[in-house]
């Protein structure tokens, strides 16, 4: 099963509990730890996509809003670097986005995490950072025009930063749209939202959510 998290509610989050942007999206960092924890391990899904940071929020934020998010995105991905979790579990971590936007620290510590996990099969990490799914989608297309292939699906999938369609694709904060995420990959995702702020989210939503998730009867379109 390939699971992806669309996080929302961060601001909403520090707003409802008087708490900095810097609190609010520590605490953002720790839970996307948790749900890292809660659905690789836990419920022993094979592939994890979390939208951590879109291209959006990258051009248009103002430097205020967004050096909070930097600074406590680039201190989790460092610890996680170093976090028996992913080593013990052979969890391959893959950052994908449009990297050439992010800082010197953030892109170092996104290459170390990158580099030490490598080698590893058992599961896998897709973590959005600066990612925009038209963007990645349009980058596919055009490297498999230089490879002078039919720009068809078997040959502009391998070239897409995020590979395996989803199956499940959660929503927090009530909110119901997909953004601009890996749409390609979306052909028949079943789609959830669930209330809890992204920060405030706990192991039971997510096992609320994938409950849903089994009770539903796909047809995939047919």
């Amino acid at each position: 099963m390939h699971l992806m998290i669309i996080p929302d509610g961060d601001r909403r989050y520090a707003t409802k509990y008087g708490l900095t942007l810097n609190q609010a999206y520590e605490k953002a960092a720790v839970t996307a730890y948790n749900l890292l924890k809660w659905s690789l391990i836990d419920n022993d899904i094979n592939e994890f996509t979390f939208f951590g940071l879109s291209y959006n929020n990258v051009i248009k934020r103002k430097n205020k809003e967004l050096s909070p998010i930097l600074k406590a995105q680039t201190n989790a991905i460092n610890s996680l670097a170093e976090d028996d979790l992913v080593h013990d579990n052979k969890i391959k971590v893959v950052i994908c986005g449009q990297k050439h936007l992010l800082p010197k620290e953030y892109l170092e510590a996104v290459s170390h995490i990158e580099a030490t996990t490598a080698n590893y099969k058992k599961k896998k990490f897709n973590l959005l950072l600066g990612y925009s799914g038209q963007i990645d989608l349009e980058q596919a297309i055009q490297k498999t025009l230089d490879q002078e292939k039919k720009p068809v699906l078997e040959n502009i999938l391998p070239n897409c930063q995020v590979t395996n369609p989803i199956d499940f694709i959660v929503r927090t904060a009530n909110e119901i749209r997909i953004s601009d995420g890996p749409f390609f990959l979306t052909k028949y995702s079943e789609f959830h939202t669930i209330p809890t702020l992204f920060p405030a989210l706990e192991k039971k939503d997510l096992d609320d959510a994938l409950q849903v998730y089994k009770d539903r009867n796909r047809t995939f379109g047919v």
